[in-house]
């Protein structure tokens, strides 16, 4: 007698539980305490690494390879085992919390940010996650690793006048933070074989885990036939350069225990390995100390009480894409008077200092349809690809030739295993409760740009975000084509056999105007910021830092992370903010 679905699915997982145990412990060279700071004692080290995210542990750990100097990194949140429970270690749980207003929200999670009413859609408001646990972002995001494409890092050589940009450069140092496991083709299904590029990674990489799944879905398999229909061809990797196509894709996890890896692994690493780095966990950054017009140090608060953390070489380093800009303006770096001139500007016109309306807040997820499947679902594979000439105005077109390199595509299939509907929670309790596949495409190659600015003097006042998604009508057009590409994926013979139906928005929806407000009325972020402190050469105006990190015109201060980059490349960031920790590799 054969058992029914749902039963046979809750032996097969009490299996599992039963077949693993688990043992996690913090572990340092000599007394533990010794790595964490005091509150309220003023303190004095070599470097300053403001922000204990994706960028500053990266950058922390390498710094602190050299035992002749000391480092103190200050981040405002605490460990997210601590303040998480198990919701970030466990993969499952990483839609918890997030949507673009989830019911359910963890105050020690996130830094709960919410962009400005944006008038193309609907005048809605949008939660705009940010990690505020130690690891940052990485302890909170979906654990993909895709790299940018060679033309898209070769862009970026050029426009910042650096050739250690180019992706042929760029390759060891994404290779030198990562330790890569192969697939276990004995852990998965034998029509989910999962491949890859040797030459992807390093021998000697880590301590930041990448590898797969040992489960895998199976809705992953029908995947791969019905992109192929599509016109997609299946690529071996999605960090080799290469993104137009199909493929498996990799993700930050430790395979032993198929548990979460961040950028926590490099503070856990120094921990073991050093003893010259100290955190300040759970501790605010209010306001950057100059001495001669050099950053000097930061004044901190730890839970009320107010202390100097100084800085005895010639760098601060500041992490995180917006507090990067909140933390900068709220310090000495401005002048009270211009500070002030700056907010009531801001008042007037929602402009004010350190705004770069030229680079990328984010690039934005068009959420397309929900489509009820015979199976549960989680969806393994990414794809990507430039749009048919014919499904674009011939100006939209032309427009997206000429603006980005030719391997640079215009959307990503973003298949997730939800129902996600308008988007406003995707707690995993959230949803109808029934098998459903949301076969969302995100907008890749964009031309809205939005700022990030000041609001307060205090830096504990969250900034100002206003990505002015879709303000761009060729946005709007690429948005109504990737719409119907994916639903064209879900109605093609290869995946119809498991097709139930089109659950949301529905078969109804056809035009190009029902289409477009269905998308002004449910479509969410990736999350992805970037670009508000602009990378460039000296002499543009746009650049806030130089190729080496360094903030333009001030001594003693710079940004490694997110916020930096030129423009937002194509795939997902964490990959490539991990490699910033060679920024400044010759002078620090």
């Amino acid at each position: 007698m054969k058992l029914p679905l749902p039963i046979s699915l809750l032996v097969c997982l009490i299996s599992i539980v039963v077949a693993r145990s688990f043992s996690e412990s913090l572990s340092a060279q000599g007394l533990l305490g010794s790595h964490f700071g005091v509150p309220g004692i003023s303190a004095s080290y070599d470097y300053v690494v403001v922000g204990g995210g994706t960028a500053g542990l990266t950058v922390a750990r390498r710094l602190a390879a050299n035992a002749s100097v000391s480092v103190a990194v200050i981040e405002a949140g605490d460990f997210y085992q601590f303040s998480n429970g198990n919701l970030s270690e466990v993969p499952a749980y990483a839609t918890q919390f997030t949507g673009n207003d989830p019911v359910m929200k963890n105050p020690y999670l996130d830094w709960y940010m919410y962009t400005e009413p944006q008038p193309t859609l609907g005048s809605r408001r949008f939660l705009y996650d940010s990690g505020k646990v130690i690891g940052g972002t990485s302890g909170r995001n979906f654990l993909w690793q895709i790299r940018g494409t060679v033309g898209a890092f070769d862009k970026w050589a050029d426009q910042v006048g650096d050739a250690s940009y180019s992706f042929n450069n760029f390759l060891s140092y994404f290779q030198r933070s990562v330790h890569f496991t192969p697939p276990d083709a004995a852990q998965r299904p034998s029509n989910a074989t999962a491949r890859y590029n040797a030459s992807d990674w390093s021998s000697n990489g880590g301590p930041l885990q990448v590898g797969y799944s040992s489960w895998v879905n199976p809705v992953s398999s029908w995947l791969g036939l019905a992109f192929k229909e599509l016109g997609l061809r299946e690529l071996p990797s999605l960090l080799s350069g290469t993104l137009l196509g199909w493929s498996w894709l990799s993700v930050t996890l430790d395979t032993a225990t198929q548990t979460r890896s961040s950028s926590q692994a490099f503070l856990n690493e120094a921990l073991e390995e050093t003893t010259n780095l100290v955190v300040y966990k759970s501790t605010l950054v209010k306001k950057i100390i100059f001495d001669s017009g050099a950053a000097a140090g930061v004044i901190v608060d730890s839970g009320g009480a107010i202390y100097n953390i100084s800085a005895r070489k010639e760098d601060n380093v500041l992490v995180g894409p917006t507090y990067a800009v909140d933390t900068t303006t709220h310090s000495s770096l401005t002048d009270p008077a211009v500070l002030a001139s700056a907010v009531q500007q801001y008042n007037a016109n929602r402009t004010g200092i350190l705004t770069n309306v030229g680079g990328d807040v984010a690039d934005a997820d068009y959420q397309v349809l929900s489509v009820r499947f015979r199976p549960l679902t989680t969806a393994l594979l990414i794809g990507f690809e430039k749009l048919p000439r014919n499904v674009l105005k011939p100006a939209t077109y032309q427009a997206l030739q000429t603006s980005f390199p030719s391997d640079w595509p215009d959307i990503e299939y973003l298949v997730l295993d939800a129902y996600f509907g308008a988007g406003t929670d995707s707690s995993i309790t959230s949803g109808p409760g029934q098998q459903y596949v949301a076969g969302s495409v995100g907008l890749v190659a964009t031309f809205s740009r939005g700022n990030v600015t000041i609001n307060s003097t205090d830096s504990a006042v969250n900034p100002v975000i206003n990505p002015n998604w879709l303000s761009d009508p060729r946005d709007q057009d690429i948005a109504i084509a990737a719409f119907r590409r994916g639903r064209q994926l879900f109605s093609n013979k290869a995946i119809k056999p498991i097709v139930v139906a089109e659950a949301f928005p529905g078969v109804n929806v056809t035009s190009d105007s029902q289409i477009l407000e269905v998308i002004k009325q449910t479509t969410n972020s990736v999350y992805n910021a970037a670009g508000t402190n602009q990378m460039g050469k000296v002499d543009n105006p746009m650049a806030v830092v130089d190729s080496r990190g360094r903030v333009i015109g001030v001594k003693g201060l710079r940004v490694v992370d997110a916020s930096i980059f030129p423009f937002l490349p194509p795939g997902q960031p964490s990959a490539t903010v991990c490699k910033l920790n060679s920024l400044g590799r010759t002078e620090m």
